[in-house]
């Protein structure tokens, strides 16, 4: 909570300093705060940055575009691999539970800091949702959750696995 914190008065100055470039559309990349407070937090979160925005620019958060993706895809079932401590994961957790997904498993990686997940070697992550997050009932993983993660080098990552 205190990333949380520290890091939403920085918002509206990044923010203003984007709208510099004339810009039509936002994507947020920010993970963490998005989820917080489930399904309401992410609408508040919206709305937060409406405030700051043009009206007529378009937004979209990561949680928004995975949470369109994989009901685009008509998954149900997901299982999930984050960076974050168990109290960041409760949040996760809540807002996929929220959006009508069946979170069959999820495992944290523990970073200490957001920093230091960039730092996690790219196998690390390959074989957690290879090995210990797929199963018979997971139709995706939801990856994306995996913020400052670097995928420069990164070949594949399983898709849903049902065709629909």
């Amino acid at each position: 909570m205190d990333f949380i914190e520290t890091i939403r008065p920085t918002i509206p100055l990044a923010m203003r300093d984007i709208l510099t470039a004339e810009v039509d559309y936002i994507m947020m990349g920010l993970l963490a705060e998005t989820f917080w407070g489930g399904l309401e937090g992410n609408a508040e979160f919206v709305a937060y940055l409406r405030e700051v925005m043009r009206p007529d620019m378009g937004l979209t958060t990561g949680v928004n575009a995975e949470q369109a993706a994989l009901s685009k895809f008509e998954v149900k079932n997901i299982s999930v691999v984050s960076p974050y401590q168990p109290i960041d994961d409760e949040q996760v957790l809540r807002f996929f539970k929220e959006t009508g997904f069946n979170v069959i498993s999820n495992i944290g990686l523990r970073c200490d800091t957001a920093t230091s997940i960039s730092h996690t070697p790219q196998k690390d992550v390959i074989q957690c949702v290879l090995n210990d997050l797929d199963g018979d009932n997971v139709e995706a993983t939801a990856e994306a959750v995996y913020t400052n993660q670097r995928y420069n080098d990164l070949a594949f990552f399983p898709r849903p696995r049902h065709q629909r």
